[in-house]
């Protein structure tokens, strides 16, 4: 059906044809939307906006009008629908003015309708005072200036005035692309609006911020619907800026392609300057003079790019939000094709080239998403059934076509197949039918913008698979097709030819998925079959890229060689259209490609240099030709650039393919890259390495032969191709030739061309690469300049002088092809031949006598050996070595000399050659020179100990002996001494001298510390502290070699030689002292090989400790310990050395458990506690100890530090420390390995863990029964008494101080003298010695009484592990008994009991619980001992004084609750409860406990002792009398069952509620315990009865079956009925109930603790007036009839008596009550057989005498 047709059977006929011709062009925007109609329901619609109409269509006509209304007079207002994301409400005139009538319509889309609809909003709404609301603010630019402006808050969206032209628009945000609106904290009043999809921030800054952002949210919901604008939090100028380009980075904007633009916005009132970028996925706009950032936006947003025809230089850039964008550029076409092919390497493949802006009237949809299937198919339908007579007065063809591109995306029919890649029905006819009409209804003479259309429209076509096809499948097809492209092409129009041009290439290569491989060949054969056709794109190709001119139709020639030539697209093309296309395009166009590369458009680029590519590799005639206009193009130099420098990964990889083809057997090409680069750096080329993918993914993936990934279609990703059908011949696929074997590793090169590279061979930085890109630039740019001034001459690259001169290596030393400088810095030189290269260094060495000549040399031996010692082997001439180290004269010599033999001592022969040429001791006169070293840092926490003594200056002991030039012996005399006399010439290098240490007098220049200090100043490469510290690496790499055990671990003997010459006397003490240095280089080192050296040397080991090596040790203060402690783990035990402290010469110095620490935990656990903050039960430790340690340390070596200061060879002589106090732990008591104390804190430490408990138990009762043995005798020596063991003279008054250094110093003389290490005979005199020093550092003494704090840690230590460990220590029986029985027999009767500082009563009660709550054994020890007679005693002390205010905090309470513990477990014992039974009092006692009102735990205590005692049938007679049931009766009122059914998680310590409900459960379990309800326990008729009465026989039955497990089904426990209120056959229960009984409890409760005797009866009186019949109250039976009776017949024979009773009653006594009883019983028997009839059974004997009942009744 035409459209004259359709509309003239419609309500359109009416219509002019004007009026009808205008359908196509008068609105703004069309929507699709579902109409909701009362009784239509609901229909799809095209609601469409216009400047003065709102009109809808009906989508399967696209012409039909079905409603029509003008603005202000049918038309009035357009509003979201609240609660709704997608429906909208229009109200409009009904028509014939009878009112209006509102409109439902529902789009997906519904922002973007509405958003339309209210920018018209001042034509049907004029007077809506909301809309228009004005703020003044300023707005942050992109350049950070701000600018004045209004933002005025209209219906549609927030429009930016200028602020001086108040009606002059600057931009608008519409709502609906608002995401989120914010503050910024910086900035007074500032706010930011985060908008569009890229999520940019604008800021403004306005004094009414509020209120502006909560009207933009009123004014976005009310008019647009859009409710999700959130209110975002503040930003801080600084996130401001990180987050201002809103979802993009700046990494993401970095350029592929710029160009210089013009830009048009309403914004400025003239035109200004802009650099347009294009990166990988997103256009951006720079400002050229600072290229700041201006916008930037996604090319995936892209809708169109508008080639406009009214100037040659203007362009616009559509985008899918409606944005619109106009700029200029000289370069239009090249910016165009390249900003189009940025677009579709992003995925945007509906994008396209347009002639004219797109008229958002005709497209039925938004520009967001694909039109809908209804629209697509009815405009194929229409544009096949178009009737030229009928229709043209409508719409003519051209507008028609126009209209399909307006609507059908460029990528193709959206809709053309089902899911199931199935065609939908009928669209296979439909295109056809619209493709073939196309053709007819094309005009013979269009206009430049038709012929364009009808391409558009044509590649839209061919864009899907039918289109596809239809190429050769309908007849006549190809004919025209060709016709008409070149009619297209002979307008020399450049936008028409781009549209046939890429129309083409659709045709050759398929733009959807799945095609059919068959079709794609023959489409080819019917498109490449023309050679003239070819020949004359490849002259139109020539000829634009020789002008320079028509990029766009360069782009979409490239595209179509691309798709014919290149793989992967080029398999179908048939072999001889192939080989002629590519001789073709090689003859024609191959200086044209060259060109092409070095277009500005990379796209134009890409393409061209994969049709070289494909040229040389296919075409075996052109392969040399083309490398020499490579060469002579300068391309070469350029791919070069580009394959390093360039920032786009596409070009990086097709410019090295391209270069590892020009190069093939190309030898100039070949020697420019020699004149450009080292051959160090060519050599990787020869590499069989690959790159890692982690390095640099692009060159790890890269294939020289394989597929350029470059092209944009490949972006996509390679179709897939259908299954070929078995009625077609087979698809033949093309082999590519690939003619040209690239055998060279180009990736790997340029991975290694990026890194740098320090070599003997080659050096390679950061400064010769950008010396060649210099270089490399600078030429290309010489090039460029002469290619443009060729005019018309061809011009070539001079390439034979081109040549890179790197001027940073110009000050390099080189020798042959090697630097020596890098030589010597390299750690790993690659030599040819390492042996003859290493002995010609030594020869030079031994040549010349220039000292820094000799170092150089020396040090390039030593880097050769390092690294060649295999090749080179043993160095027989290594005494000559040490010779030269022991006569050097330089510093710098001898620090090469000893380098140089640290890496010869790497090899296992030379470290024999040493130690046989008597090396060793030279290298530890060299290790004494560290304690030279004065200014080397120190660790900020470390005291330096060398200067501890303030009355001693740097080198001012008096250690120096010397001999004057008349050969007598001065001295001493300090080391400042020994250098003035040299300085003044008093003493010569070859006077002699002696101190401590050295073996016989030496003259000064063979003393090492003088010899360096005084003669030879000069300075080396090494300071003191690094020479140190190589030698001790020399010392310990030797020890390696020569291990203490073989391989199957077995102890090696003798010792080795060289332990056993370092172990020496007078070697071991130089290298202990290291220690004393205090660097953590050599502390470390030191502590490695004083390990080695005593690790299976039990010789060395036992008398380590006589060198001072713990001392010194622990005066570190580094956190590096681990070296130290693994020597101390290894031998701190192992000392010939004993003390009162124990076997750990550690003992004295570290606490005891830090060394059961060390111990038991080993090294990595005590570095960490040694170095940390530690205050738990195993540890007490920290800097501050570790701080005090030191200090005390320090005192002890003050008199040696100086000395070793003045003289490096002095040695320590030993003297014992006395132990360390450290003020942490005064209160400490240190048990087995744990802090008791602080095991005691549970608060702190919990659980906390205990390893052996058996051991701690054993240790704590052996500890607690030392100390109970303390006699209180005080000290055994008085301060005269220790004056005159150290020989101390002071005067007659004993009170006079005495200096703490002459106390020291007369310690030192007399220890050293009566040392049993040293003296045999003295041990009981040193013995007195130190005790003597003891009392005189330390006179506060420890008391030597018995300490009760100590007890009680030891008890409370006790009670924990019987609490927590109860299994592992039930098989064993308590022993200490009898200590705990004499503390709490002692205490009990103290009448100072309450008022003791530490009261042992509380722990010792409470141990005494855990033990026999731990094991029967300890139940049976306790009564064996009396312990149950003397815990009475003691609870009746603390009994006594708890009153009703007594918390269970203080120690009456505290006491009494463990002791009534203590009883409870015990009751469980028949041996026990004989006893507890015969104890006058206890019960009561223990009842009082239970009323503790503000003691809850002593009550819960108290309740659990009697639930025990209840086992004994005495002891519940003892409780009955005692009335314990008033007491435990008043707990079950305090119950609140809401709190256990509230689902609250609950505890008794915090929720006081909760403790109640815990004590009325105890208190109800009790009393069945009681009453004998359980198996554990016998009844007790007394404690039933009394029950009974108190809470009804009911409820006590009730208790019964509870007790037995038993309870009723659906009904509420026996606490919670007692606690509600309820009214039931069985009892009749309320508040008054509660208070009656409650009132009695309380009274007997007062009634027994006062001792009365009570005889309690009680009853309820609202239950004297009911009758109880059976258990049943019968009034409240019959009230309620169908309550279901447990026994109903029971109740019927108890009924029934009562009416034989009554009966009697009534004959005896005449009175008239009587019959109302029987009366009710009669009406519940009644009831009881209407719901029960089995229960008549009951009546049978009672017939007579209901007879009876009904005779007297009938009487009265």
């Amino acid at each position: 059906m035409s459209i004259s047709s359709f509309l003239a059977s419609g309500k359109e006929k009416n219509k002019t044809q004007e009026e009808k011709q205008s359908l196509a062009h008068e609105f703004l925007g069309r929507f699709h939307v579902v109409k909701a109609h009362q009784w239509r329901g609901k229909f799809p619609r095209i609601f469409c906006v216009g400047r003065n109409t709102v009109a809808t269509i009906d989508p399967s006509a696209l012409f039909k009008l079905t409603n029509e209304w003008k603005y202000g007079q049918q038309f009035f207002e357009a509003l979201p629908k609240p609660a709704s994301q997608q429906e909208f409400l229009i109200t409009v005139g009904k028509g014939r003015g009878s009112g209006t009538e509102t409109m439902t319509f529902a789009s997906p889309d519904r922002a973007e309708v509405l958003t339309e609809l209210q920018k018209q909003r001042k034509k049907f709404a004029s007077r809506d005072a909301q809309s228009g609301q004005r703020f003044t603010t300023q707005k942050l630019h992109w350049n950070e200036e701000w600018a004045p402006c209004t933002l005025s808050l209209d219906a549609h969206g927030i429009v930016q005035l200028d602020a001086a032209d108040a009606d002059r628009p600057l931009g608008c945000y519409e709502y609906w692309l608002i995401s989120s609106i914010g503050t910024i904290e910086d900035v007074v009043g500032g706010l930011w609006i985060r908008y569009s999809d890229m999520a940019r921030l604008h800021v403004y800054q306005c004094d009414r911020k509020e209120e502006l952002i909560r009207r933009i949210c009123e004014m976005a919901s009310k008019y647009i619907g859009h409710t999700g604008i959130a209110t975002g939090g503040g930003l801080s100028v600084a996130a401001f800026e990180k987050a201002r380009l809103g979802k993009v980075t700046l990494d993401e904007l970095m350029s592929v392609s710029e160009f210089g633009v013009t830009k048009h916005t309403i914004r400025h009132r003239n035109p200004v300057r802009r650099q347009l970028c294009i990166a990988e996925r997103h256009v951006v706009e720079r400002d050229p003079a600072t290229y700041s950032i201006v916008t930037a936006r996604l090319l995936e947003d892209v809708f169109a790019l508008i080639r406009c025809e009214e100037d040659s230089q203007q362009f616009n850039i559509e985008f899918k939000d409606n944005a619109v964008k106009a700029f200029n550029s000289t370069e239009r076409d090249s910016l165009l094709a390249a900003l189009l092919d940025g677009v579709r390497r992003a995925g945007n493949l509906h994008c396209c080239i347009k002639m004219s802006k797109t008229d958002r009237g005709q497209r039925a949809g938004t520009l967001r998403r694909p039109v809908p299937e209804s629209t697509e198919t009815t405009l194929l339908r229409v544009m096949g059934e178009y009737d030229v007579k009928a229709d043209r007065d409508i719409i003519t063809y051209p507008q028609l076509i126009r209209y399909f591109n307006n609507n059908v995306e460029y990528s193709g029919l959206v809709y053309t197949e089902k899911k199931d890649r199935v065609f939908a029905e009928n669209k296979e006819k439909l295109q056809q039918t619209a493709i073939t009409a196309l053709l007819v209804h094309s005009s013979e003479s269009p206009t430049p913008e038709q012929a364009a259309d009808l391409f558009y429209a044509l590649r839209r076509l061919a864009a899907s698979r039918t289109g596809f096809e239809a190429f050769t499948r309908i007849p006549g097809f190809v004919r025209k097709i060709g016709k008409g492209v070149i009619t297209g092409l002979k307008m020399r129009h450049d936008a028409v030819s781009h549209a046939a041009i890429d129309f083409l290439a659709a045709l050759l290569y398929p733009m959807h998925d799945r095609y059919d491989s068959f079709q794609m060949q023959q489409n080819r054969l019917a498109l490449l079959a023309s050679q003239q056709f070819i020949s004359n794109l490849v002259t139109l190709l020539r000829q634009h890229a020789l002008a320079n001119t028509g990029a766009l139709v360069v782009s979409a020639l490239l595209d179509f060689f691309v798709f014919a030539l290149c793989p992967p697209y080029s398999g179908t093309t048939e072999s001889s259209h192939f080989n002629t296309i590519v001789e073709t395009l090689a003859e024609g166009a191959g200086p044209a490609m060259f060109r092409l590369y070095l277009h500005p458009c990379m796209a134009l680029g890409i393409a061209s240099g994969m049709l070289m590519k494909t040229i040389v590799q296919e075409c075996e005639t052109q392969a040399s030709r083309l490398q020499r206009y490579a060469l002579s193009e300068g391309t070469l130099l350029r791919q070069f650039y580009q394959a390093i420098w360039s920032k786009s990964v596409d070009q990086r990889e097709l410019a090295i393919q391209l270069i590892a083809l020009w190069t093939v057997e190309c030898p100039e090409a070949q020697e420019l890259f020699k004149r450009m680069l080292p051959v160090a750096l060519l050599s990787f080329l020869q590499s069989k390495n690959t790159v890692p993918e982690t390095a640099d993914p692009v060159l790890a993936k890269l294939d020289l032969t394989g597929i350029a990934s470059s092209h944009w279609r490949l972006k996509m990703g390679v179709p897939t191709a259908l299954p070929q059908p078995p009625d077609q011949p087979p698809v033949v696929l093309r082999k590519s030739k690939n003619l040209v074997n690239v055998t060279l590793n180009w990736p790997y090169f340029f991975y290694q061309l990026q890194k740098d590279h320090t070599r003997p061979d080659v050096i390679w930085n950061h400064h010769t690469r950008e010396e060649l890109r210099e270089s490399v630039s600078r030429e290309l740019a010489l090039l460029s300049q002469g290619t443009d001034t060729r005019r018309g001459h061809d011009i070539a690259w001079n390439h034979v002088e081109f040549e890179v001169l790197y001027e940073c290596l110009k000050d390099e030393i080189r020798i042959g092809s090697h630097f020596l400088r890098i030589l010597l810095e390299d750690p790993n030189p690659k030599i040819v031949n390492p042996r003859e290269f290493f002995y010609d260094l030594y020869h030079r060495y031994l040549l010349v006598s220039e000292v820094s000549l000799k170092a150089q040399c020396m040090h390039g031996m030593a880097r050769l050996y390092e690294t060649y010692a295999a090749d080179i082997g043993v160095f027989n001439d290594l005494s000559f070595i040490v010779g030269m180290v022991k006569t050097a004269t330089d510093k710098l010599e001898r620090d090469r000399l000893l380098l140089f033999l640290s890496n010869l001592l790497r090899v296992k022969g030379n470290v024999k050659l040493f130690i046989d040429c008597h090396g060793v001791p030279v290298l530890i006169d060299l290790l004494t020179l560290a304690h030279t070293h004065t200014d080397r840092a120190q660790l900020r926490t470390q005291a330096n100990v060398i200067e501890m003594n303030p009355d001693h200056s740097v080198g001012s002991e008096p250690e120096w002996f010397y001999q004057d030039k008349s050969g007598e012996q001065q001295g001493p005399v300090g080391l400042d001494v020994v250098q003035e006399m040299y300085k003044d010439g008093s003493l010569t290098a070859e006077s002699k001298l002696w101190a401590q240490g050295l073996d016989a007098w030496h003259a000064v220049k063979d003393v090492p510390q003088l010899k360096w200090s005084l003669i030879y100043e000069d300075a080396g490469c090494l300071n003191p502290t690094e020479l140190s510290c190589l030698v001790l690496d020399m010392l310990i790499r030797m020890c390696s070699f020569y291990p203490t055990k073989n391989e199957d671990g077995v102890v090696i003997r003798p010792v080795p030689r060289i332990k056993r010459m370092l172990a020496q006397a007078t070697v071991l003490p130089h290298i202990v002292q290291i220690f004393l240095t205090l660097d953590p280089g050599l502390v470390s080192r030191t502590a490695i090989l004083l390990c080695a050296l005593m690790e299976d040397n039990p010789g060395a080991a036992a008398r380590l400790y006589l060198t001072g090596a713990f001392f010194f040790a622990l005066m570190y203060m580094g956190s590096d310990i681990k070296p130290i402690v693994r020597l101390f783990h290894t031998c701190h035990d192992k000392q010939a050395f004993r003390s009162d402290e124990g076997t750990s010469v550690l003992s004295p110095m570290l606490p005891k458990a830090m060394v059961c620490f060390l111990c038991n935990h080993g090294i990595d656990k005590f570095s960490e506690r040694f170095l940390g903050e530690f205050d738990d039960p195993e540890t007490i430790w920290g800097t501050s100890m570790r701080q005090h340690l030191v200090q005390k340390i320090a005192v002890h070596l003050m008199d040696f530090t100086p000395k070793l200061r003045s003289n490096t060879r002095a040695i320590y002589t030993y003297c014992p420390i006395t132990p360390v106090a450290y003020n942490q732990l005064e209160n400490e008591l240190f048990c087995n390995i744990y802090y008791l104390r602080h095991l005691c804190d549970t608060h702190r430490f919990p659980e906390w863990p205990i390893t052996n408990k058996i051991e701690l138990l054993r240790d704590t009762l052996g500890e607690w029964r030392a100390e109970l043995e303390k006699k209180g005798t005080g000290s055994s020596i008085s301060r005269k008494e220790a004056l005159e063991a150290l020989d101390i003279k002071v005067a007659d008054d004993a009170d006079t101080d005495i200096d703490p250094s002459k106390v020291r110093r007369a310690y030192f003389i007399l220890a050293a003298r009566y040392h049993p290490d040293k003296n045999p005979e003295g041990r009981e005199k040193f013995e007195e010695i130190l005790k003597a020093y003891e009392f005189l550092a330390n006179p506060n003494q420890p008391s030597d009484f018995p300490d009760p704090k100590r007890i009680d840690l030891l008890m409370r230590t006790q009670s924990i592990l019987y609490k927590r460990f109860k299994d592992e220590l039930s098989p064993y029986k308590y022993a200490g008994y009898p200590m705990l029985l004499q503390h709490i027999g002692k205490e009990a009767a103290d009448p100072q009991l309450f008022a003791l500082e530490t009261p042992l009563l509380p722990s010792a009660s409470e141990l005494c619980l855990h033990t026999v709550n731990a094991s029967p054994l300890n139940a049976e020890e306790l009564l064996r001992e009396g312990g149950l007679q003397l815990l009475k005693t003691a609870l009746e002390r603390c009994s006594d004084v708890v009153v009703d205010t007594t918390t269970d905090s203080e120690m009456p309470a505290l006491v009494s609750m463990r002791i009534v513990e203590t009883f409870a477990v015990a009751a469980d014992f028949e041996s026990c409860r004989s006893v507890i039974q015969d104890m006058p009092g206890l019960v009561e006692m223990i009842c009082k406990g239970i009323t503790s009102k503000k003691a809850p735990r002593l009550a819960k205590a108290s309740i659990a002792c009697t639930s025990a005692f209840a086992a004994g049938e005495s002891l519940q007679d003892q409780l009955y009398k005692a009335g314990v049931l008033w007491h435990l009766l008043l707990f079950i009122f305090g119950y609140d069952y809401t709190l256990d059914e509230g689902g609250v998680d609950k505890s008794a310590d915090t929720n006081v509620q909760e403790l109640k409900n815990v004590q009325a459960k105890a208190a109800i379990f009790t009393i069945c315990r009681l009453c004998g309800f359980m198996n554990t326990t016998k009844p007790h008729a007394k404690f039933t009865e009394s029950l009974s009465m108190l809470l009804t026989p009911y409820v006590v039955n009730r208790l019964h079956e509870e007790c037995k497990g038993q309870p009723v089904a659906g009904e509420p426990t026996v606490l919670k009925l007692l606690n509600s209120n309820s009214e039931t056959p069985y009892m009749l229960w309320n508040n008054g109930t509660r208070a009656e009984l409650t009132d009695f409890l309380e009274k007997m409760q007062e009634a027994a603790l006062k001792g009365h005797e009570v005889s309690a009866h009680f009853e309820y009186s609202s239950h004297k007036r009911e009758l109880l019949v059976g258990g049943v109250f019968v009034r409240l039976y019959n009230e309620q009839p169908h309550f279901i009776l447990s026994e109903p017949a029971g109740f019927v024979s108890s009924a029934l008596v009562y009416i034989q009773e009554s009966l009697e009653q009534v004959t005896r006594l005449e009175e008239s009550k009587p019959m109302a009883n029987i009366a009710s019983c009669m009406e519940a028997i009644r009831n009881v057989l209407t719901t029960t009839p089995k229960a008549y059974i009951a009546c049978t004997d009672s017939l007579s005498m209901m007879l009876s009942v009904l005779q007297i009744g009938t009487e009265e």
